[in-house]
């Protein structure tokens, strides 16, 4: 397996808190509000972009809707297979299943990059490091630049340390 980026395209990723998906109404307009100006504003002045999107609950389903939303390329990068059934079925934020949620990302996706096809056999840490993770640091080496919303979540919080040390460019959402 292995990524074929488009030359013709920036890739603009982000990370984010699943705890999102829990904020109220008002505040996940909020939120999805900001992301579309952020891309709008990155488009305007970088011209052609990909979006790139964890496929997690909260931010990063925010990120792929405004894709969806602006009609803009998708590119999913997924830990594994069964990540939509494990983490929007069984163990959403929620607590109901919304899985539904998840197959409309990949069906609208250009791209769906799975992480685990990078470390074949290897389960879910490879090289002691979880596929979660992983998927996070393959998006902080692919894109040209970050959002990153709820730095402080334990994922987050170690991509954004991963952003900060490849001293790739970002935009703090909320």
């Amino acid at each position: 397996m292995h990524f074929q980026r488009n030359p013709d395209a920036g890739i603009l990723a982000g990370t984010g808190s699943r705890q999102l998906q829990l904020a109220s109404m008002a505040d996940k307009r909020q939120i999805f509000a900001k992301t579309i100006s952020v891309i709008q504003s990155y488009i305007d002045a970088n011209g052609p972009t990909q979006i790139m999107s964890g496929g997690a609950e909260g931010f990063d389903s925010c990120l792929a809707r405004a894709a969806m939303h602006l009609e803009l390329p998708l590119i999913l990068a997924i830990p594994n297979k069964s990540y939509g059934s494990y983490y929007f079925g069984k163990n959403s934020v929620t607590k109901t299943n919304r899985l539904d949620k998840f197959r409309e990302m990949v069906d609208y996706a250009s791209e769906v990059v799975y992480i685990s096809d990078f470390f074949p056999g290897q389960g879910v840490k490879p090289g002691g490091r979880h596929l979660n993770f992983r998927r996070n640091d393959f998006m902080v080496a692919e894109a040209d630049h970050m959002l990153v919303y709820d730095s402080k979540t334990p994922g987050t919080k170690d991509c954004f340390t991963t952003i900060k040390k490849s001293g790739r460019p970002y935009t703090i959402i909320g």
